[in-house]
C-alpha cells in the first residue's frame, strides 16, 4: 500500500480525477457482455469484424457523429458509387456541414 499510495490519493490533489474508474468500467460493459453473441460461431474473421466495427463505431462517436445515420448514409452512397473514393466519408476529412449533418444532436436524439 506504502508503494502505491501517491497514486491511490492523487485524486485528493487534483480534484479533475475522479476517485474510481467506473466511467471507463461502464464504457468497456457493452462489448464484454456481448462479446460471446458478437462472435458468432467463435470464428477468427467474426472476432475481426467485431473489431473492426467497435473501432469504427468508437471513431464516429469520439467525433460526435451518429453512427446509424452515417452507417446508413455510407451504405446508400456505397451502393450507388462503387469503386469510387470515399476518402470524403472519414470524419477527419469531413466538411463542417457533413459533420453537422451526421451530428449525434441532429433530429431530436434522445439523450443518452
Amino acid at each position: 500500500m506504502n508503494r502505491h499510495w501517491k497514486g491511490l490519493t492523487t485524486f485528493v490533489e487534483y480534484s479533475e480525477i475522479p476517485m474510481d474508474n467506473n466511467t471507463a468500467e461502464r464504457t468497456l460493459r457493452g462489448g464484454a457482455v456481448g462479446r460471446k453473441n458478437y462472435y458468432g460461431s467463435g470464428s477468427v474473421e467474426s472476432a475481426e469484424f467485431t473489431a473492426i466495427m467497435f473501432t469504427i463505431i468508437q471513431t464516429l462517436l469520439i467525433w460526435g457523429i451518429n453512427p446509424q445515420r452515417w452507417f446508413s448514409s455510407f451504405f446508400d452512397f456505397i451502393g450507388s458509387s462503387w469503386g469510387r473514393n470515399f476518402e470524403h466519408w472519414l470524419p477527419w476529412n469531413m466538411s463542417s456541414e457533413q459533420l453537422a449533418e451526421f451530428s449525434l444532436k441532429k433530429h431530436h436524439d434522445p439523450p443518452h
